[in-house]
């Protein structure tokens, strides 16, 4: 797999020499620096005859387990890899515990591309389904790191027949480190039959066990991290008892309406009215009274206008200054008093 640019030239080449071997390399073009991207070396090998054929019911009675081939593809995405409708063709992987070595999995070209099949010996499709197919073992889907599983290179491969009528792909873990997974690959028709073998599978991001050792080291001294947070719950702190006292008749409309404003914050209001030419005496004794039997939360003094400032003779409801202070009895034995509007 290449991980290229939108646009990016891409050519392929192969000589043949003297001895009847060819040469295969892949190359691409950017900005005039040719860069070789894979190499192959292709020749004929003596007919050993096909290896021997596998029981496809021992084998899906051995990997119990079904993975859909979507969700293979999206644990890919997750790691930056965005299959296309021709690289669909991983259809499930079979799969038994994490101490088996080995994943069956259901392979298919999707059938916009399935006319295809008679340009190639195997399929490109076909063959990166089997790719696909060894990240579905769980020591590697369970893998949380994030890390890419690219192929990187394969030792030798071989067709033993058609691969026209694939089927499965059976693959043999052979290796798994920090860095890098190698495997081997069998694709079978229908009735088990080996049709291509794939030996030395490298899977990997291609990246140093030293790059790697440095990623996490980087990872745990600094991680950056979205959670969502739900917004803060009301506290649901009880408002308490809160006494509102009104200095004289002319003061009694606000009183009244810092008494509905408190009402509506599920406070308790008492109310009272000390005019200045009331009873005093009797008007203190009830503000005793109603100290000592009740703890409030706070008092609201409502004082009259003063007559003196005519130019200004409205209370303004913003000078109210409401106190949320405890005030027990003792520090209450006597009314407060403003120059007009509220004191607390």
């Amino acid at each position: 797999m290449l991980l290229l640019e939108d646009r990016t030239p891409v050519s392929a080449t192969a000589a043949v020499t003297a001895t009847g071997v060819v040469d295969f390399a892949v190359e691409t073009h950017q900005d005039s620096v040719v860069t070789r991207r894979a190499a192959a070396v292709l020749h004929p090998v003596d007919d050993d005859g096909p290896p021997p054929p596998y029981d496809i019911a021992e084998l899906l009675a051995a990997h119990p387990h079904r993975v859909d081939g979507a969700e293979m593809r999206g644990f890919f995405d997750q790691r930056g890899i965005q299959y296309g409708p021709a690289f669909g063709g991983l259809v499930a992987a079979h799969t038994a515990d994490a101490a088996a070595d080995t994943v069956l999995a259901e392979v298919a070209l999707p059938g916009s591309i399935r006319s295809q099949q008679r340009a190639y010996t195997v399929h490109p499709g076909l063959l990166d389904a089997c790719f696909q197919a060894v990240a579905a073992h769980p020591e590697l889907s369970g893998d949380s790191s994030g890390e890419l599983l690219l192929p990187l290179g394969v030792a030798r491969l071989r067709a033993v027949a058609s691969t026209r009528n694939a089927h499965y792909c059976y693959a043999r873990l052979t290796s798994i480190s920090t860095t890098e997974v190698d495997a081997d690959l069998e694709v079978l028709d229908a009735a088990g039959a080996v049709l291509l073998t794939v030996t030395g599978l490298r899977l990997g991001s291609g990246a140093s066990a030293t790059w790697r050792r440095a990623r996490v080291l980087n990872e745990r001294l600094l991680t950056v991290d979205w959670r969502q947070q739900e917004p803060p719950q009301a506290s649901g702190a009880d408002a308490g008892p809160w006494l509102v006292i009104g200095s004289s008749d002319s003061a009694d409309l606000v009183a009244t309406s810092v008494a509905d404003e408190l009402k509506r914050n599920d406070a308790e209001v008492t109310t009272m009215v000390w005019p200045q030419r009331a009873d005093h005496a009797a008007a203190a004794d009830r503000l005793r009274r109603e100290l000592a039997t009740t703890a409030f939360t706070g008092v609201v003094v409502v004082t009259a206008p003063d007559d003196s400032a005519a130019e200004d003779t409205t209370p303004v409801r913003g000078q109210l200054a409401v106190s949320q202070r405890p005030t027990s009895p003792a520090r209450s034995r006597k009314p407060l008093a403003g120059r007009r509007g509220c004191s607390c």
